[in-house]
């Protein structure tokens, strides 16, 4: 496998002229040109869902195409009340998905009621690079921590840490030590490199 500039494995792929990005062909191809290199797979769910009816059907699909080779995450970023929540997780197992991604904003309420109540790994959005998030992301609060930092120190407290910035993920292995984590890979939506995953 090449190397790129950031010393990840990279696998591109050539799709189908007719794999339309969320169709059953298109993922189905993904997996079959990876599996044997991925680790697990990070499903995102707004792809799938915009298709209606199908799109769900696809999603429902995925994790009985994978069959429990590799681990599979359900992308949605979730945040809502922990009765809602609840639904929401429990939702994504009851399509076979081993773990969500959640976004902690309405407090970590609902995400404990998640890892209580259900068997999914909870993947945690600490720290985003898009545009502006750091309004967010490095406001300070009254424990005189930002609030990436607050969220991390939740995070530690029940073991599963997310961490997406990978140009700060030196500092923050610091801060907060070496329990499991994920670093999903750099976000690139340009067509020549739309379909390059890293590893």
């Amino acid at each position: 496998l090449p190397i790129n500039s950031y010393g990840h494995k990279e696998i591109i792929i050539e799709f189908p002229q007719d794999a339309q990005r969320g169709g059953t062909r298109y993922s189905v191809y993904s997996i079959d040109k990876t599996i044997d290199y991925a680790a697990c797979y990070k499903v995102n769910s707004a792809f799938y869902e915009s298709r209606g009816e199908e799109g769900r059907k696809i999603l429902e699909y995925i994790p009985k195409y994978v069959s429990k080779r590799v681990p599979i995450i359900l992308d949605s970023k979730r945040c809502d009340i922990p009765d809602t929540m609840l639904h929401y997780a429990l939702s994504a197992e009851s399509m076979g998905y081993d773990a969500i991604t959640v976004i902690p904003f309405m407090g970590f309420k609902p995400i404990d009621t998640v890892i209580n109540e259900t068997n999914l790994s909870c993947f945690i959005v600490t720290k985003t690079t898009n545009i502006k998030s750091e309004l967010i992301q490095s406001a300070i609060t009254s424990r005189n921590l930002s609030v990436t930092k607050e969220i991390i120190d939740y995070a530690n407290s029940v073991h599963r840490n997310d961490f997406a910035d990978v140009y700060l993920l030196a500092n923050c292995k610091a801060y907060f030590g070496s329990d499991f984590w994920g670093a999903p890979g750099e976000g690139v939506d340009t067509p020549q490199k739309r379909h390059s995953w890293k590893f």
